[in-house]
């Protein structure tokens, strides 16, 4: 496990307007078999307490975000595909569909990127699309 820089900018777009957030942070890079796993704590940025965000990646077409703490949620984005994911809130819990439009890899031991866009929808109406840009390099020794 390495310790890293996580840069991350997220845009959402929602009736035409876009809302960009950008977080930079330490976390944490490990290799499991063919899965690069990215951890860091996201809570401050939320306005929670305790949220934890572990990005699984396989390849070019596959990754999944779990959040746990305040705020849980399993979100799996293919390239292609729509899934069904719970989000859940302090407020309740949601089913959310995810189409994944793109995943960009660029992932290896020594750092790299990840771009993905992806729509959400509830019962198939669209709640919003975004691309999040991730990169993420090795703390200097």
């Amino acid at each position: 496990m390495k310790k890293v820089i996580i840069k991350i900018k997220g845009t959402q777009g929602i009736d035409g307007e876009n809302q960009v957030i950008e977080l930079d942070t330490v976390g944490t890079m490990r290799k499991q078999d063919n899965t690069f796993v990215l951890s860091y704590k996201e809570g401050e940025m939320l306005g929670e307490k305790s949220v934890t965000t572990k990005l699984f990646v396989t390849d070019n077409n596959t990754a999944v975000m779990e959040r746990s703490g305040d705020l849980r949620s399993r979100l799996v984005i293919e390239k292609g595909k729509r899934n069904n994911c719970c989000y859940a809130s302090p407020y309740g819990n949601l089913m959310i569909g995810i189409f994944g439009e793109y995943i960009e890899n660029t992932l290896s031991d020594n750092g790299g990127s990840l771009k993905m866009g992806y729509s959400i929808d509830s019962d198939l109406v669209p709640i919003s699309k975004n691309k999040v840009e991730i990169t993420v390099r090795e703390v200097s020794k």
